[in-house]
């Protein structure tokens, strides 16, 4: 498995894409946090991107680890562009470790980065593979496809093949397609474009699920406040809604402590606690006071947002055009003149 990363937007330097972010590609060379399978992307490592008044794209790429390359730490800072396609490679048990064999793939117009696996046999060969490994064989015949029909491709080929994890970013230096396929994908918008990449890179990430915490757990104490409302003699509508709150605050409490959490066993309340909820709620349901102190002593720690803030208009979002996003395809596409997209 591998890690990688787009951005479509107004120019901005390699190094400040790929080597400068707290968590970008360099940090996720050597420790990734969302990778499930491989420790390391220490196999390899490409940058794509399309110089100015050129339409083909250029390609760096190496064998050796990111972090150990000095040529391209020295050389990144001083290489921009509007659209950039990088990767660190883990490879797949099997394939060769060679620069041909390394992520982005180009066709002369299109860039291709694959993280994930497939296998091959449900591909077949292709002249045109810039290596025998399994994700050169996937863009190769993604670019004999077309890949501005990326989701039905990939669709085809997972029928195929179940087992494959399919995760692509797709350019032609004017818009910027993705798929995530078993694995994970993060969206982040900037004020002069858009970021496409296997993990978030960027700190604001830990502050906006905070964020996030914070309003779902106002949210539920109103929710509290409106159970209450429930005369204390209907105990079974109060149960009802007072087990839904006290799972939905243990659920924040997960999130709070594994806020990069991929799948949801891993925020997933225990049975004793569902089992322990039950019992208290069903203890304390007639008392209004005492239901609030539990509300309380199990939220205790979690940020809280202020809803009448939230409320409060909010700019406009930078204009960015977007296709629909569902699975398997994301879809972002500039406008001509409006470096915001």
């Amino acid at each position: 498995m591998c890690r990688h990363l787009g951005w479509l937007g107004a120019p901005r330097s390699l190094g400040e894409l790929v080597l400068r972010p707290e968590h970008g590609l360099l940090v996720q060379s050597y420790r990734p946090r969302r990778q499930r399978h491989g420790l390391l992307n220490a196999d390899g490592w490409g940058v794509g991107f399309y110089p100015a008044q050129r339409p083909e794209p250029a390609r760096w790429r190496s064998s050796r680890p990111l972090w150990g390359d000095a040529s391209f730490a020295s050389v990144a800072p001083a290489i921009s562009s509007s659209c950039v396609l990088a990767a660190v490679r883990s490879a797949t048990a099997g394939m060769p470790i060679d620069e041909t064999a390394t992520a982005p793939f180009s066709d002369g117009r299109w860039l291709v980065s694959h993280n994930g696996r497939v296998d091959r046999s449900v591909l077949g060969p292709h002249p045109a593979a810039e290596s025998v490994c399994d994700s050169a064989l996937l863009a190769a015949h993604l670019f004999d496809f077309g890949p501005a029909r990326l989701g039905e491709f990939i669709a085809g080929v997972a029928a195929r093949d179940p087992a494959a994890r399919l995760n692509l970013l797709v350019t032609d230096g004017q818009r910027m397609l993705a798929t995530r396929w078993n694995d994970t994908l993060s969206v982040l918008r900037a004020g002069d474009g858009v970021v496409l990449a296997s993990e978030p890179f960027d700190p604001r990430f830990g502050a906006g699920m905070r964020e996030l915490v914070g309003v779902a757990h106002a949210h539920l104490r109103s929710a509290l406040d409106y159970t209450l409302l429930i005369p204390s003699k209907e105990t079974g509508i109060r149960r009802f809604c007072l087990w839904a709150i006290g799972l939905a605050v243990l659920t924040l409490r997960k999130i709070e402590h594994n806020p990069r959490f991929t799948a949801g066993a891993q925020v997933k309340v225990t049975r004793s606690a569902v089992a322990m909820t039950r019992l208290l709620t069903n203890v304390a349901g007639r008392s209004d006071g005492a239901l609030r102190l539990l509300f309380a002593q199990a939220a205790r720690g979690l940020p809280l947002a202020r809803l009448s803030d939230l409320r409060r208009a909010r700019p406009a979002p930078p204009n960015l055009d977007q296709a629909t996003v569902g699975e398997p395809e994301h879809a972002l596409r500039r406008s001509y003149g409006n470096t915001g997209s």
